[in-house]
């Protein structure tokens, strides 16, 4: 998962059309952006639709924000609408610019913060927030935008999928190097040693094995009506936001080719950051198959969650995701028909 890179915009004129590829090229510097019923819509023009799709602009994906342009803002707020964000990044993972944060500030009134969309009594799946951000608040007043932020890998990521992984002579190397600020050789290592023989379908499975809460979370707030139209995204708009879609488009009951030719649309989206991706990749003890988004990733991801956990919506169930729940979410996102 790259961190913070900074991106030089891209010269290309603003195109306020949709496209059927995602609109990268109508953003200056925000990569993988695409409207996900429009996307599914696109997909679907050569077969029949299913009975039920996403709703053209309700639910949006991308890349991260930090360096979104007024231009790009204003494609963001009077183009598409957007009034929530949910942003599925670590604390340590970039700042959105003071633009961003105007555009979409986080809440100002500490009522409910956005664990409480998570099911109650889990206390076991983690989910932490920036210390530094406001609490974020369960309604908020008509008209206004606000950001969400979800630290998806938290606590339970870290511990159960790196830590408890790393040899004893790793850990104990870890903790010299952090002890001496050598931050960047201690994640350089983490990646060879333990993430690097994982793979992106291995990395996937332990979001689903470790960040139930903060997936519950997402799925929750996107479900949120009064949150529409929503903006999800992590770094480069991928892995983590990748699963997010996949479960809720799942969820919705949508086909999982279509779920697939969305997931994959990102290999494209993404193709202007690459050069970015796979020098911070490299910085991680990680090669290039990390900035991919191949078809099989995400069909082995879903074939994971059936005999796991026999299927999306036993998964999420199991995650105190109610059928109310769901639902509310299928009420928030599908359109009957044409």
């Amino acid at each position: 998962m790259p961190g913070k890179a900074k991106l030089d915009p891209i010269n290309t004129a603003l195109d306020l059309a949709y496209n059927t590829r995602p609109v990268t090229e109508a953003l200056e510097s925000i990569v993988n952006f695409r409207d996900v019923g429009q996307s599914l819509k696109d997909r679907s023009s050569h077969r029949s639709l299913p009975s039920s799709y996403i709703k053209i602009g309700r639910f949006f994906r991308s890349g991260r924000l930090d360096d979104a342009t007024t231009g790009d803002l204003e494609i963001l707020t009077k183009k598409y609408s957007i009034e929530t964000i949910i942003d599925l990044r670590s604390e340590i993972e970039g700042e959105k610019s003071e633009g961003v944060q105007r555009a979409f500030p986080s809440s100002s009134v500490s009522a409910l913060t956005a664990s409480d969309f998570a099911a109650p009594n889990r206390n076991n799946l983690e989910s932490s927030f920036k210390g530094s951000r406001k609490d974020l608040i369960w309604t908020k007043e008509e008209g206004n935008r606000n950001t969400f932020y979800i630290n998806f890998a938290g606590t339970s990521f870290r511990f159960n999928s790196i830590w408890r992984r790393a040899p004893f002579a790793l850990k104990t190397k870890i903790a010299g190097w952090i002890t001496v600020g050598q931050k960047v050789r201690a994640v350089r290592a983490v990646g060879e040693t333990v993430l690097a023989s994982r793979g992106l379908i291995g990395l996937n499975q332990d979001f689903l094995d470790f960040c139930g809460k903060a997936i519950v979370q997402a799925i929750r707030l996107i479900a949120e009506p009064d949150y529409k139209p929503v903006l999800l995204h992590c770094s480069p708009g991928k892995d983590r936001t990748g699963l997010v879609v996949a479960l809720t488009l799942a969820l919705c009951s949508i086909p999982e080719d279509l779920i697939v030719a969305d997931y994959v649309k990102s290999q494209e989206g993404l193709e202007p950051q690459r050069d970015v991706m796979v020098k911070e990749m490299a910085r991680q003890g990680l090669d290039s198959s990390f900035c991919d988004a191949p078809a099989e990733v995400i069909r082995g991801v879903l074939e994971y969650v059936r005999e796991k956990y026999n299927g999306v919506d036993a998964y999420m169930e199991r995650l105190g995701f109610t059928q109310a729940d769901k639902d509310k979410l299928r009420k928030s996102l599908l359109a009957e028909g044409l």
